[in-house]
């Protein structure tokens, strides 16, 4: 009698176990490609900003916050809430009012400079950011003007973005001239004719012009003597200059095709430069451990490109870039987790990092909501509410127009 009771038990255990508590929203859709899974950004996301890293798919509350992530955070969310105004609604308005929070409260009205770091208990710890602070946030700031419906949010970012614009010119990182070269890009196609931004944006795009003249050489078409990280924004920040000057923008194709080549595998694929070691001039190349940020990096240079000449060439860079996101790649292995929604933090030798931290999320979503636009591809997006996850579908029409034409991504202005 006993062995029966407990054989009746497991069989019902064992039943009841086959069947799904609830439905579980697909991962991969109709074409085959991940359902765009915004889970893992509202986990990172508290009411204070994005926690910038994570131990696994798990929030790492005791390294904080930082502006970096949270404007990289305000500029996807934008540029997505452009895209699929009626399917991310209320919840996407939520995380763009928590991201520019947190940017309105990092800005230093002494220095007019942002701090970057802020501890979980809400305690700045850097009265002044990095170079690259004050570039990514002026980027974030020129995407929200562009791409907001929001006026009240658009007229604090206009301010904002007035007030610290002049504060990039006391930097010395090519790389937040870049960003910020883009984000008054931005800025400049929602309120043309504000000639002190113009002052700062020709500054910015001599500098880099002045560096690329003086550091190439034969066989050496870059900016700097050394390839490190976020490489593609360089150019890409010419590109998007390009338009009013054709020597600007030949730069920019140049330098851009000559990465390209450098972070190109012998099979065809995508392999950017490793961070442990970058690649010196006459020196060695590192290999690994290779990160997001340069994948997303490149497809936003070669979309840029790809606007700028019409060339198709530069849509299978793009492809190519993204695709490494999904396991195209040196070991095969996909960077990408779409049960959680999470990007994996770098790819390494024998292995992949599998902490998700916001960088590398981010890095994947920005990528992506480029890619569905240019490819006029119709995701499905999986989103939580009140605590369940359910999927929508985006509003793209089928003739692959945006309900806003001038949608920036990652520093680069798709039209379609």
């Amino acid at each position: 009698m006993v062995e029966a009771f407990y054989l009746k038990v497991l069989t019902e255990a064992f039943n009841n176990g086959k069947k799904p508590l609830r439905k579980i929203p697909p991962v991969i859709d109709v074409e085959g490609m991940p359902v765009l899974n915004l889970n893992h950004i509202e986990l990172l996301t508290d009411d204070t900003g994005i926690i910038q890293h994570a131990r696994y798919a798990l929030p790492h509350y005791p390294e904080g916050y930082c502006t970096d992530d949270n404007a990289r955070a305000l500029a996807f969310a934008v540029s997505s809430d452009a895209v699929y105004p009626s399917k991310l609604g209320s919840i996407n308005k939520e995380l763009i009012g928590t991201y520019a929070a947190f940017m309105n409260a990092a800005f230093n009205p002494e220095t007019r400079q942002f701090r970057n770091f802020m501890s979980y208990d809400r305690q700045w710890l850097d009265d002044g950011g990095s170079d690259d602070c004050q570039g990514r946030s002026l980027y974030a700031l020129g995407a929200t003007i562009l791409n907001t419906s929001d006026s009240d949010l658009r007229q604090w970012a206009a301010v904002m973005f007035q007030t610290a614009v002049t504060s990039i010119l006391t930097t010395s990182s090519p790389r937040a001239w870049a960003q910020a070269l883009l984000g008054i890009d931005a800025y400049l196609s929602a309120l043309a004719g504000d000639r002190n931004v113009q002052r700062v944006g020709d500054q910015l795009e001599e500098r880099l012009i002045s560096l690329f003249r003086n550091v190439q050489s034969e066989g050496w078409h870059w900016f700097e003597n050394e390839l490190t990280y976020d490489n593609a924004i360089l150019p890409q920040a010419l590109i998007a200059r390009g338009a009013k000057n054709p020597e600007t923008l030949e730069i920019g194709v140049n330098t851009l095709k000559w990465l390209v080549a450098q972070q190109s595998a012998r099979a065809g694929h995508f392999r950017p430069i490793g961070s442990s070691g970058f690649y010196p001039r006459d020196g060695e190349r590192a290999m690994f451990d290779q990160q997001p940020i340069e994948a997303a990096g490149k497809v936003s240079a070669c979309l840029a490109a790809y606007k700028a000449t019409e060339d198709n060439y530069w849509l299978m860079q793009a492809r190519i870039a993204f695709a490494w996101f999904h396991g195209r790649n040196d070991i095969g292995t996909s960077i990408y987790d779409p049960q959680s929604g999470g990007c994996r933090d770098g790819l390494c030798l024998d292995r992949v990092n599998m902490n998700q931290g916001a960088e590398s999320t981010l890095a994947y979503l920005s990528a992506r909501l480029q890619m569905d636009v240019v490819e006029k591809r119709q995701v499905p997006i999986i989103q939580k509410t009140n605590g369940l996850a359910r999927t929508a579908l985006p509003t793209i029409a089928k003739n692959g127009s945006l309900p806003n034409s001038g949608v920036v991504f990652s520093g680069s202005e798709i039209a379609t």
